[in-house]
């Protein structure tokens, strides 16, 4: 929160460290399911899913927290170049150079 403060930006509620945790652990599980089965093109497994394990609680406070959660913390994050996976499967010569860190 300190380096939040010194930004001028909000600071991280409790509800939001919370819930963070919870997305992060037991819950990732239902909270991913909500999204996938919202999709109105969302295959009938998923939707069967949704409908056994969160009963119809879409979680919807919830989420609206974790996004507050993972908009304030985007804050203090530095992006950086990702890889990912790429269909001929070939990364850039950079990848493979070592960096000044190692």
């Amino acid at each position: 929160n300190e380096a939040l403060r010194r930004l001028g930006e909000p600071q991280v509620l409790e509800d939001e460290v919370l819930t963070g945790r919870l997305y992060t652990g037991p819950m990732f599980q239902k909270y991913n399911l909500v999204c996938r089965a919202a999709i109105n093109e969302a295959p009938a497994f998923i939707k069967d899913d949704f409908a056994v394990s969160c009963k119809g609680n879409t979680y919807t406070t919830t989420l609206h927290t974790l996004n507050s959660l993972i908009v304030k913390c985007s804050k203090l994050t530095k992006a950086v170049r990702v890889y990912r996976g790429t269909s001929r499967g070939v990364l850039p010569q950079s990848f493979w150079d070592e960096n000044e860190p190692g």
